[in-house]
């Protein structure tokens, strides 16, 4: 399955793919990718991933600045192939090689996976749950209007996860003709 999402007929390069699986399931997958330049020199660390196996992906990103990959140390007209990833249930890890300050050296970057929040009505309640890590916790906030401030200390919830997904239910408030809601992860 094709994975990045430029142009077929793009002569654009990909490599130095990397892939790993979460314990959770999810795959991630990055690459060095010249997309964004004709002549195939100036590479950029892409990611993506995908929740359902490998079906579906979510969208190409660049995940770093552009860098010559022809720049060598002392005189080397290549970079190393050494990329490495770790993925862990909210994130992934990436150990990769790039010439930012025209050495090659080994840079890190730490993905965290966005929170997805769903909602639907039960029962005159609004049922809301998140995949979660156990034993992060989760704060749930909440207001009635987009002009308010998110609140602080006040109108959430926070959880510590005991399970993989976190179920909340809030009593939809009687007159209420709307509420928005924000998951925070606490670090």
């Amino acid at each position: 399955m094709r994975i990045n999402t430029d142009p077929g007929s793009a002569n654009s390069w990909h490599w130095f793919g990397t892939l790993s699986v979460a314990p959770n399931g999810r795959i991630d997958v990055c690459w060095n990718d010249t997309r964004h330049d004709p002549n195939n020199v100036l590479s950029e660390l892409y990611y993506c991933y995908s929740l359902d196996g490998g079906v579906t992906w979510a969208p190409n990103r660049a995940i770093s600045p552009r860098f010559n990959s022809l720049l060598g140390w002392p005189q080397q007209n290549k970079i190393g192939d050494y990329t490495g990833m770790v993925s862990l249930d909210d994130a992934a890890c990436i150990a990769y090689s790039a010439t930012f300050n025209g050495e090659q050296d080994i840079y890190f970057i730490r993905i965290d996976q966005p929170l997805l929040l769903n909602i639907t009505e039960v029962n005159g309640a609004a049922q809301l749950w998140w995949d979660a890590v156990v034993g992060r916790t989760y704060c749930l906030q909440y207001k009635a209007s987009l002009d308010a401030a998110w609140p602080i200390g006040t109108d959430q919830v926070c959880v510590v996860a005991t399970n993989t997904v976190v179920t909340l239910s809030d009593p939809i408030l009687a007159g209420a003709s709307q509420r928005y809601y924000r998951l925070v992860k606490e670090p």
